[in-house]
């Protein structure tokens, strides 16, 4: 069985020659979804013990001030504009 490229033939288990090929092919798919899930595993453990990134206890006006006095690349980041962009904004609105 081919998929497009001629040269690459798709490895499946009905194909192989005797039982103890398709056992050993099953096994080592077995073993690399093992892997994969283990893998996503981790990454779930990690997410679980994220550490809030905004924990100001300003808010509204206090908290926009306070960005547009701070570091530049701070205001960028949390905002996702210029400062200059931003306060162009707040006087043409």
């Amino acid at each position: 069985m081919n998929l497009g490229n001629e040269d690459e033939a798709c490895l499946c288990p009905m194909d192989l020659e005797n039982e103890d090929e398709a056992i050993e092919f099953l096994s080592n798919v077995t073993g690399f979804l093992i892997l994969g899930l283990e893998e996503v595993s981790e990454l779930q453990v990690s997410a679980d013990d994220k550490q809030p990134c905004c924990t100001s206890i300003l808010s509204g006006s206090v908290y926009v001030q306070e960005l547009l006095e701070g570091h530049i690349v701070r205001f960028q980041e949390t905002l996702g504009m210029k400062k200059a962009t931003f306060r162009f904004l707040c006087h043409s609105l």
